[in-house]
């Protein structure tokens, strides 16, 4: 065969290759905005609306798909946040939080502010708009205008990332809300995760869209990678997380991970009382810690299981060691027979209340022993 009859099929057979990948590519884009459309009306459904804390399985069904259908985006420093909606049962403001019904017109005239700042369980995953911790805490109160900045997946450090942020703006509430522990520690016990004590959830996801020089080359990063990426999506993040869990069998990082945790709560007060706010911290039970009722679940993941019972112990400790009489230990707050959890961190409607509860009893206590701070902030 001639040279250049050769050289031309050659680069025939590579414009083949190229048109065929280039299309491939067009197709892994169009296909993931019908997947992403198709999520977004027919979100899949959640088991765990059958589960015995419902009554109401119709309701729950519909509020699992409302939540399914929110949408994460990119937020400074606190890393994300979901973006505006609204249904029937889940309502994100243009902020981002979570709102519920209860206004300010319902309260009275010298009412302060109040901020909860926490997780998935403060941003109220399995609970509808008014079933949440705050809304709960709303209605029972008349005397705080109430905001949740919760948010599903965030830890201590981007809760306190988020306090810091509101400080910068002059809207740092009078009274600010810790809500804290299980992404802590499942966040920093698991290697898979993260290995800093300052990192979060979607480390490897922000990692993956920043890198500039990509450890395997741009020939991956800008033609392999997106049909890559579109199989995470469909299949889910979660699932490409290598559990690899550390605190069981590592007493060095599990005292590190404590006392990180009690550390950013010692930062927090200091930044809220430096400018004449309250702050109080609430440490968060989890399924395995305690005596709560969990014959409706099925939570076999006992090696993550194990890290909440290397860490939570520390944790007691450092708090009884140092008498931090601004924290409130709430790991039993649900033992008894009651259908609370819906798996091993969240919990339904009825164990919202329950917290909502004690943080009311708590906070009016120190309130009325220590007196109310001033209703307004240093300029």
């Amino acid at each position: 065969m001639q040279p250049s009859r050769f050289l031309r099929r050659l680069l025939v057979q590579a414009v083949l290759v190229a048109g065929t990948w280039m299309a491939l590519l067009l197709l892994t884009a169009v296909a993931g905005d019908l997947v992403n459309l198709y999520k977004h009306r027919f979100p899949l459904s959640d088991e765990r609306a059958e589960l015995p804390n419902y009554s109401d399985k119709e309701a729950a069904r519909a509020m699992f798909a409302d939540i399914r259908r929110t949408v994460e985006d990119y937020v400074p420093f606190v890393e994300w946040r979901r973006l505006p909606m609204q249904t029937g049962s889940v309502t994100v403001d243009e902020r981002g939080y979570r709102v519920h019904r209860r206004g300010p017109e319902n309260n009275r005239p010298d009412s302060r502010t109040i901020g909860f700042f926490g997780g998935s369980t403060m941003w109220g995953q399995g609970a509808p708009d008014d079933g949440t911790i705050p809304a709960i805490f709303d209605q029972k109160t008349d005397e705080f205008v109430v905001t949740n900045y919760g948010e599903s997946g965030h830890t201590s450090r981007q809760q306190l990332d988020q306090l810091l942020s509101l400080v910068n703006t002059g809207q740092m509430p009078q009274v600010v809300v810790f809500y804290d522990g299980f992404n802590h520690v499942w966040t920093h016990c698991n290697y898979g995760v993260t290995t800093s004590l300052n990192g979060h959830m979607a480390e490897n996801k922000l990692r993956r869209a920043l890198t500039e020089t990509p450890a395997l080359g741009f020939v991956y990063s800008d033609i392999i990678a997106p049909p890559v990426e579109f199989v995470r999506r469909i299949i889910g993040e979660k699932k490409f997380i290598r559990d690899d869990f550390c605190c069981h069998d590592d007493p060095v990082r599990a005292r590190q991970v404590a006392e990180t945790l009690v550390e950013t709560w010692r930062i927090a007060r200091d930044v809220v009382e430096a400018r004449g706010g309250r702050l109080y911290v609430f440490l968060q039970p989890n399924a395995y810690l305690g005596r709560p009722r969990i014959d409706h679940l099925r939570l076999d993941r006992i090696v993550g299981a194990e890290q909440f019972r290397a860490v939570y112990p520390l944790i007691q400790a450092i708090l009884a060691e140092r008498r931090l009489d601004y924290v409130t230990d709430l790991t039993r707050a649900f033992d008894g027979q009651d259908y609370i959890y819906i798996d091993d961190a969240h919990v339904s409607p009825n164990g919202n209340a329950i917290i909502a509860a004690r943080m009311i009893d708590r906070i009016r206590g120190a309130e009325a022993v220590g007196g109310r701070p001033s209703p307004k902030m240093p300029s």
